[in-house]
């Protein structure tokens, strides 16, 4: 989906919102273990990519991101089982 904000002097920019789409089968939700193991991998190059990014503010702003990727990983992980 591309979506525009036009403004009222003429400037515009690019900008998108998305929410979660829920599915059940049979009342049960869905699951797919290959991709939440793709979302592994993915989250693990975030977590390498902050960690070797030196454009933080502060080492505790760079900790807490990778925590909040870590904690992300984790519920990836659970669900690749």
């Amino acid at each position: 989906m591309r979506c525009w904000q036009y403004f009222y002097n003429s400037l515009s920019y690019p900008y998108a919102t998305t929410s979660p789409v829920y599915s059940e089968v049979g009342g049960e939700p869905t699951r797919s273990q290959a991709d939440a193991q793709y979302f592994v991998a993915w989250v693990d190059r975030l977590i390498a990519a902050a960690q070797n990014n030196p454009a933080w503010n502060t080492e505790q702003e760079k900790q807490e991101v990778i925590s909040s990727f870590q904690s992300a990983r984790q519920q990836f992980e659970t669900l690749s089982r």
